[in-house]
């Protein structure tokens, strides 16, 4: 089991990774791209994410549509 300490290292690692991603995502595809880390419970997706240990994370992109 992780402790809390090594849980903070893990969300701040992954809430890390969001800058990094907009930026990228944003000048590969020429519009805003918004990206947001989200931990999910191991309850909420049961088997599946009991299966990939202890936490789990999940990236979600907001990008704008494209005109035209």
């Amino acid at each position: 089991m992780q402790t809390s300490d090594s849980l903070a290292t893990i969300r701040q690692a992954h809430e890390g990774m969001v800058p990094p991603l907009e930026r990228l995502l944003t000048d590969a595809l020429g519009r805003e791209v918004e990206v947001t880390a989200t931990e999910a419970c191991r309850t909420t997706f049961g088997a599946y994410v009991e299966s990939l240990g202890p936490s789990f994370w999940s990236y979600r992109f907001h990008v704008q549509p494209c005109d035209g």
